[in-house]
């Protein structure tokens, strides 16, 4: 496994890079988007070598849903509270460029988050939840696609939690991890 720290010097030139792409948007790209489109582009690259070619391109995030609904008590909460966005493209990674998977990131999360922030109920929030999971498994079915899943400990505070033992690390076995710093405006890629 190996780490990979993108502090706020290198996410501002992600930015820099990202707007002279053509990225058109009132709202700056994220951290999150700017790290996941920075290592998609690198990991599609190395798909492309390997299989001789570009498949098409299905993106998957795992997304904090505190502060995206006010169905539910965030005070307490305990457990988890997330869903899966993902994003599908046809483009090669050298058309998309930098700017556009920031897009087809915000696109998926935008759109998905949507859904979720206009729940009427909890029943509703959890059928919302279950279809989201389950157009990303509908499109992972078909196959023959270069999938990319990504999580993010970004706004999950449990990094912050201090037992006396100074900032600690998440280990994970999924394949690509974004986690905050204990200190500063950095995110760290684990992968």
């Amino acid at each position: 496994m190996k780490r990979f720290v993108f502090d706020s010097q290198s996410i501002l030139k992600l930015k820099a890079i990202a707007g002279s792409g053509g990225f058109d948007s009132e709202r700056e790209p994220s951290r999150v988007e700017l790290v996941t489109a920075l290592v998609s582009i690198v990991l599609l690259k190395i798909a492309k070598l390997k299989n001789g070619r570009s498949k098409p391109l299905l993106i998957s995030h795992m997304v904090n849903l505190r502060r995206r609904t006010d169905l539910v008590s965030h005070d307490n909460l305990c457990g988890n509270f997330y869903t899966v966005v993902s994003g599908k493209s046809t483009a090669a990674v050298t058309e998309l460029g930098l700017h556009g998977l920031v897009g087809l990131v915000r696109d998926a999360m935008t759109t998905s988050l949507a859904k979720v922030a206009n729940a009427i109920d909890e029943t509703d929030l959890a059928e919302m939840v279950m279809n989201l999971a389950g157009e990303y498994q509908e499109e992972r079915r078909k196959g023959d696609v270069d999938m990319l899943i990504f999580t993010s400990w970004c706004w999950f505070l449990l990094h912050r939690v201090d037992l006396g033992w100074g900032c600690w690390d998440f280990g994970t076995k999924n394949p690509i991890e974004l986690n905050e710093k204990c200190v500063g405006e950095s995110v760290s890629h684990i992968g």
